[in-house]
This record gives structure tokens, sequence and C-alpha cells, in this order.
């Protein structure tokens, strides 16, 4: 027969869990009482909407025994029967609607937690309060172990709450007025109710009237001032932005400064006017790195710990209506202020980049403003469409620095595709720019733009290819000798995709010694017959002259090992075990070569 149990909670380890847990970092106290402050105050107006004279107020007090901070609203307060439902159940709020049980969407609250953060710097929460429903006030007392008493101090007392949290012994450096008043300016200088300090009876306003995101008509000059306010850095300029799904204002300003895609983001998420994080992963699209932002949402659900809204449909919605505002910016400014675009490009390449590959519509605005690497130098993108109608490419960085020398030396054109979205770029070419044609290089492909040798020249050439090929074939590599440019380059390693898989493939199975060897030797086998490398010998080169020259088959074996291993590492290949091996025993013979000579 079955039996249905209750769950059994230990309150005391739940309140630590959320408390000590749930948060990022301790002084989210503040945010999550200010938040609390500025929902009953906004309740209060709901009744009342005539009533205008909401105001929270927050003092230090010292006595021989405690430091503690003290937060008051004169918002609606709270009655006996509200402090045993709401302010002593976890998960409840009294945010919701009475009648349907939903969050009313005016308030910053949602899950009637938040009061718990405060026992991450106090041992216990207390709080006086009075309902604008009731003429008697009450004194709650909660405690980290799950217990709480309420005392009734009868009537007199303002309509409002007030919180007191005696602070614990390694939480006392909050006990300070100016990192109180930072605190509080950093998460509410942007919240509709007025928000004072008191420190010696003076009461300073600390937040401002109106954020900068509500305000019509903002002057250019006070909106980068802001940001650089915020932010602590100047910026190349900002862009406004909007969003109807999460119903989402601010500002992203761009930065002055190169930055990469992992980069740490920085930005100032406002959720109704209360700042809920720094960071949050989803609201922009990933190519838009090179912005900081501003941003208050009205709309978007905030996850229990507040640092994040929840991945839903609005929120994606909310990432692709911000990537548009940026994307309209950039286009605006393609046609009114190429100056500045060219700026942007700039530093911000990368991030144009991914954006040109996500977006079609943006290829042609930006494509001529794109640098690219070449054998010629850096070029503009508009430079290599206008200037070339083939443009040839390849697709790794180290296939590039082996032979743009090559190219170099005959006066063609090369692009390094080998970094990050330039290989997109450039095969997308064609489909926006009728006219053009591109094409990928491989190191193989290069033997076609060498001379080929006269019959004489191949007779004299003949017994260093006789040796070179006798040498290189335990390495799976051919010989070959033609007419190539810069003539300073003796040798040339050149290598297709099979042979490259076949190296790959041996240089891992130097690496294994278990069971994985054996399927790594069926593969080895499959390649061994046809993925042969070439090593091109140059025959203008003033080396290779005199090795064609030598008489001493010997040293002329120890050459070719040499220029051979050389040519490896001008490619950036590692060398495998072997290979090593005879890079050290082709030093040793030569120095005794040179010594007994």
């Amino acid at each position: 027969m079955e039996k249905n149990y209750l769950f059994k909670v230990n309150l005391g380890g739940m309140i630590d869990i959320l408390s000590n847990h749930l948060y990022s970092n301790h002084h989210v106290f503040v945010r999550e009482v200010l938040q609390n402050c500025v929902d009953a105050i906004i309740a209060r107006k709901n009744i009342d909407s005539s009533w205008n004279e909401g105001k929270i107020s927050i003092s230090l007090i010292e006595d021989m025994d405690s430091k503690t901070i003290v937060f008051e609203d004169n918002g609606i307060g709270l009655t006996e029967e509200e402090i045993h439902k709401f302010i002593s159940i976890l998960g409840e709020s009294s945010k919701k609607d009475l009648i349907s049980g939903k969050i009313q969407e005016d308030f910053i609250g949602h899950f009637g937690i938040g009061l718990l953060s405060c026992f991450m710097v106090s041992q216990e929460i207390n709080l006086v309060t009075r309902s604008i429903n009731d003429t008697e006030s009450y004194h709650w007392i909660g405690k980290p172990d799950g217990t709480y008493t309420i005392k009734n101090l009868g009537s007199g007392l303002d309509y409002g709450t007030t919180v007191y949290l005696r602070f614990k012994e390694d939480c006392e450096n909050y006990y300070d007025i100016d990192r109180v008043f930072r605190l509080i300016k950093y998460y509410g200088s942007a919240l509709p109710i007025p928000i004072y300090l008191i420190n010696n009876g003076v009461e300073v306003r600390v937040n401002v009237e109106k954020p900068i995101w509500e305000v019509d008509n903002s002057d250019e000059n006070d909106i980068l001032a802001m940001g650089q306010e915020l932010f602590g850095e100047e910026f190349i300029d900002y862009i406004p932005l909007e969003s109807k799904a999460g119903l989402v204002k601010g500002y992203a300003f761009i930065l002055s400064h190169k930055v990469g895609p992992k980069a740490k983001k920085s930005h100032r998420i406002y959720l109704k006017n209360m700042l809920l994080t720094e960071e949050v992963d989803k609201l922009l699209p990933e190519w838009a790195f090179f912005v900081k932002c501003v941003i208050n949402s009205n709309g978007l659900r905030p996850t229990a710990s507040r640092d994040g809204f929840y991945e839903d449909e609005a929120l994606l919605e909310t990432q692709k209506e911000l990537g548009q505002c940026i994307v309209n910016y950039l286009s605006r400014i393609a046609t009114t202020d190429t100056k500045k675009l060219s700026k942007i490009v700039e530093i911000h390449d990368l991030a144009i980049k991914s954006l040109v590959v996500e977006n079609d519509g943006l290829y042609k605005t930006f494509f001529d403003y794109l640098l690219f690497q070449t054998s010629q130098g850096i070029k503009t993108g508009f430079e290599l469409r206008t200037q070339y109608y083939r443009l040839q490419y390849t697709d790794t960085v180290e296939k590039f620095k082996q032979i743009a020398p090559i190219f170099t030396a005959q006066n063609k054109l090369l692009i390094n595709g080998g970094y990050v979205y330039i290989t997109e770029i450039i095969e997308k070419l064609p489909d926006v720019y009728t006219g053009q044609w591109v094409e990928l290089v491989d190191n193989s492909d290069v033997m076609h733009i060498m001379g080929e040798l006269t019959y004489a020249e191949e007779e004299l050439s003949f017994k260093l290819i006789k040796v070179a090929n006798v040498v290189l074939n335990k390495f799976k590599c051919k010989a070959e000798i033609k007419h190539f440019k810069p003539i300073e380059l003796p040798v040339l390693y050149t290598i297709d995709n099979d042979a490259m898989l076949y190296r790959d493939l041996v240089e891992s199975r130097e690496k294994t010694k278990d069971a994985f060897g054996d399927i790594l030797d069926g593969f080895i086998n499959e390649f061994e017959g046809n993925s042969y490398a070439n090593l091109c010998f140059n025959y203008d080169n003033p080396v290779v002259q005199k090795l064609m020259k030598l008489t001493d088959e010997e040293a002329l074996k120890n050459y070719i090992t040499l220029l051979y291993v050389q040519s490896l590492l001008m490619g950036h290949y590692p060398l495998r075990n072997n290979e090593m091996q005879l890079l050290n025993d082709g030093i040793i013979s030569l120095v005794e070569w040179g010594i007994n000579k």
C-alpha cells in the first residue's frame, strides 16, 4: 500500500542557501531592501493616485553594542496578517494581485525572498511597520534559524516600514557613510522615488529626478557625458536602443579601444529603474561586444538572483530588436559619416566582420571598409574589389606564411584567409558583386606558377634530385626542382590534403600507446600508398646551385636533410620524432664532416 508524505524543510538551512548562495555578493542587500521600499510606495500610490509624497530614507546608527543601517519608507505598510503571509513565508510576495495571484507589472519584486539577503550582513532583521489599512503598528524580528517574533506597538506611528539591520562583525565595513552613499547611488540612482541619505541630521538626495533614457530630446554631449561618468572612459559615439518586446530603452556606447569577443562584459542593466546587474547574457547579440550599454527594461522577467533575465521569447525578441538598433546606426553613418564608420571598423574590425558574416544586407555597407592582410600588405575591401577581378586566398595562416613570399616575389596578390571570418567574407564576394572571382589556394597549387627547367638544366640537377628522393622517401616526400622567386628561398615544402592527413595521423600514432593506436594504424595504411608531399628546390638559389656541384654524397644527404627540416619549420609544421632526430643527426654529421675535412 502506498503512502503519501510531506517534505520536511530545514528553514535555517533554506535561509542559509538563499541568503548566502543565491546572490553573487553581500552588498546586494541594499538593492533588495530598496526594491521593497519602492514597491511599498508604488502600492500606496496605486490606492491613492493623488498621493505623491513617496520618500525613502537611509541612515546609520551606532551605539555601544552595534552598528546599524536603517531603511525607511512611507509606503503602504503591512498589517499583522500580511506580515505572517508575506514576510514570514518563503516565496510568498505582497506584490501579487490578491485575485489573480499574478505579479503586478509596476512592481520590481517578484519572488518574496529578497529580504533574506539581509542575513548575509545581519544576524537578525528588525522590521517596524504600519499599514494604511490599520491603526496598529508592529515590530517583526526575523532570525536565520527560521524563527520570528511579532510585537504590537500600538498606534501613533506613521504609515510605512522601517528596516533595521545590525551588522555582523565581519560586515561592519558597510558601516561607512561614503560606502553606503555609493551603494545607494549604484543601485538606486535611476529610481523614480526620492532617496535620501541622512548623515548627522542632514538629508542628502542621492538619486536624480529622472534617468537620461526618460528625458526627451537629450543633448548628445549629455548622453556621452553620462556614459563616461558611468563607465569611467570616453566613447566614440552612442546608439539609442529600444525594444517593444522587452519594453526596453537605453543607449549603447561604442568603445574607443579594441576588445575581443571573450572580454568581460560591463553594462548597466536596470529593471524598472533599479540596477539589476552589470553582466547579462543574451540581451545583446554575440557580435555586439564592442559596446557598453545602459539599458532599462520594464517588461523582461528577472531571475530569482537578479543577475539576469529569463531566457524566454521576450528576451530573444529583445535581443533581435536591440541588435537591429545597432545595425541601423551603422547603416546610417555609412552614408552620413564615413569618417566615423572607418574609425569604428578600424578599431572593432572583428565585431564588424562577424556582423558582415551574419547579415547579408550589411555586406555591401561594410566590405569596402574592412582590412585584409595580403602578400602586398594591408588592403581595404574597396581596393580588393576595384583593383583585382581575381582574388586568391589561403584558408589558414600557416599556408599564407609559407607561400606568400612566392606571390610577393612575382607581384601576385594572396589574401590571408586564416583569421576569423575572413574566408567566409571572401567566399561571399562573388555573390554580392558581379564580375568578381575568388579562388582558394593550396600549397600544391603554388607549383603551377613556377617555371619549368630546360633539358640542359634537368641534366645538371639530376644527381641532386636523385639523392634527394632517396633521403626524402622515408618521410613520404618527393623532390622536384623548378625556377621560382624569391631566389633567396632554397626550397619550398608543399603538401595536399591527403598527405597532410597522413602526416597528422602518423604524428598522433607516435603519441599514442594504447589500443587506440591500432585504429590509427588502419587509417595510416589507407593513406600509405599515394599520400606524398613535395620538396621543391629552387634552381636559381645560390645554395641549390652549389649542391648540384657537390661531389661528396654523404655531405649532400646531410644538406638535403637540413633543408627538408628547415622547410618544415618555415611552413610552421610540427616536427615528428624522426624528423627531430634527423635534424640532430644532420647537424652532428656536418660538424664531424667539417672537422675531418
